[in-house]
């Protein structure tokens, strides 16, 4: 049975759609106000749920997030997780007397998103350890500070396999990157955005101190760029690492672009996917850039995930771009 554990924050987006950010001490009127559930952890595990009820049967999936409140904002994150099909079962979010977290996301004409948060701060830590299981695939980012990089180094000493985004050493950490994981970022923090050699240059200086891994950094409309030790599996479950080349993968062309909210977490859903049913990278980050490039061609991060069939349909339609994936070998 192959099995995930998304961790990470659940809140309530709250999208609004406005001509542009206005200068300080300006103002602008809002055009159009959305109320989604919304959170990295959210958007990917709702997108991996949907493409695993369409495709595989043998397959167990726990979101577990921080607190969120005993408010009407928390049931509402309840019930919208249950009707994007997620069972009850599958989920582990606590309650308490709190405000539940909320994002407020400007989005304007070209689909950027700036955002302004509420109920962050601090979360309480996730009980992760009941989840832990051998073999399975634990993933989260860096939203839950100290006790989310202390759930990865356990995680890892239980046995499981590591997808993590936004994952930073800092200073004296105690909790260094850990080996033979796959680790998502984007220009939002590394390399530099548009400037596709700098990025290349800059996953294989990191490649260098982080050899044994495999990296991802997203560049929006840019593309991406990727290369390390993609986890491989023997008969046995073991991994042995295949090292491939850094290199570049362009996007593919998609028409109606509105909002990029949740793109990267769709992304790392889509590369999920691929390393759940043992492809290679190629086929693997093929999928994650399709499904988050069609992703922004509505607002919020997880209003309408694409099927597999429109992913496949875009690979068909764009075969050429998809050869460039396709042939990424060792």
């Amino acid at each position: 049975m192959v099995f995930v554990l998304i961790t990470g924050n659940g809140c309530i987006d709250r999208i609004r759609k406005v001509a542009l950010i206005p200068r300080l001490g300006n103002y602008v009127e809002i055009e159009e106000e959305i109320v989604l559930i919304g959170g990295e952890a959210i958007n990917t595990c709702t997108a991996l749920i949907k493409w695993i009820d369409e495709g595989i049967k043998d397959f167990e999936l726990v979101l577990a997030c921080s607190q969120i409140g005993l408010d009407g904002d928390g049931d509402r994150l309840i019930s919208g997780l249950i009707k994007k099909g997620i069972p009850e079962s599958s989920l582990d979010i606590p309650r308490a007397n709190i405000r539940t977290p909320c994002c407020d996301v400007y989005v304007t004409p070209d689909g950027s998103r700036t955002m302004f948060g509420i109920g962050f701060v601090n979360p309480k830590p996730i009980q992760y350890e009941k989840h832990f299981r051998k073999g399975g695939w634990f993933t989260c980012d860096q939203n839950q500070g100290d006790s989310g990089k202390n759930a990865v180094v356990e995680a890892q000493k239980h046995g499981m396999n590591l997808y993590l985004m936004d994952y930073f050493e800092q200073g004296e950490d105690p909790n260094p990157i850990p080996k033979r994981a796959v680790l998502q970022y984007s220009t939002d923090h590394v390399g530099m955005r548009g400037q596709t050699e700098d990025n290349i240059k800059w996953a294989n200086e990191w490649l260098k101190r982080h050899d044994e891994n495999f990296v991802i950094v997203t560049d929006g409309g840019n593309g991406f760029v990727c290369g390390g030790h993609w986890p491989t599996f023997n008969d046995k479950g073991e991994n042995e690492p295949v090292f491939y080349p850094v290199q570049h993968f362009p996007v593919f062309p998609i028409d109606g672009i509105v909002d990029s909210t949740g793109a990267g977490d769709v992304f790392r859903a889509g590369v999920l996917y691929g390393l759940i049913q043992g492809w290679p990278p190629g086929k693997s980050v093929l999928w994650g850039s399709i499904a988050g490039g069609l992703n922004c061609k509505h607002f919020g991060g997880s209003t309408a995930i694409t099927t597999n069939h429109e992913i496949e349909q875009l690979i068909k339609t764009h075969h050429g771009i998809a050869e460039v994936y396709l042939s990424y070998h060792p």
